[in-house]
């Protein structure tokens, strides 16, 4: 599988992770807007990848597959606040709160 890796232009320390094909105006509104006007600056091939520094190639395979992308932050908690954003937006009534 080969995914590509973008970094925010708005907010250091976010990359996204896509697989191939996949572009992050695909994504739900919180995650495109991050990402608008980024570029993918580095292609993996993780079939023969064994070692990345943020995420464990198998982990970020599963969550390709599952997810169709994976958001890497540096601020641990960031992630679940930009997910609850989202869940808040497109189901009414879901709480958001730690994901």
């Amino acid at each position: 599988m080969i995914c590509h890796v973008y970094r925010s232009p708005r907010r250091e320390g976010a990359y996204l992770y896509l697989p191939d094909g996949k572009i992050p105006e695909d994504l739900p509104d919180e995650l495109r807007d991050l990402f608008a006007g980024g570029a993918s600056f580095l292609e993996i091939n993780l079939d023969t990848c064994r070692h990345l520094v943020q995420v464990e190639p198998a982990d970020l395979v599963r969550e390709l597959t599952e997810r169709g992308y994976y958001l890497y932050l540096q601020d641990p908690g960031a992630t679940g606040e930009i997910i609850g954003q989202w869940l808040r937006k497109s189901r009414p009534g879901a709480g958001g709160g730690d994901l």
